[in-house]
């Protein structure tokens, strides 16, 4: 039950930040990227320092999002996207 419940908590709090933000992420060189939910959903669940191929509807080609976290004086945490092009 706490499992579910954990899981619902999860998806809504997924739901009202892509509702806030759109499927728009800014990368580390303040670049605006649009993306799918499915995809914007996969860039959301990263782990630290993981990547992820998607398309980029904004740019109309594939990136490749690395998530990165970092740890701020005080207790906080901030978290970076870079993305880069992805070429075959």
């Amino acid at each position: 039950m706490k499992s579910i419940l954990l899981v619902l908590i999860i998806e809504i709090f997924f739901n009202l930040f892509f509702f806030i933000s759109n499927g728009n992420i800014l990368d580390t060189r303040l670049k605006s990227h649009k993306y799918v939910k499915e995809d914007f959903k996969e860039i959301f669940f990263l782990k630290n320092r993981d990547s992820f191929k998607t398309f980029c509807i904004k740019h109309k080609e594939f990136e490749n999002v690395k998530k990165i976290r970092q740890y701020v004086a005080g207790g906080g945490q901030e978290t970076h996207y870079k993305v880069t092009s992805f070429i075959d």
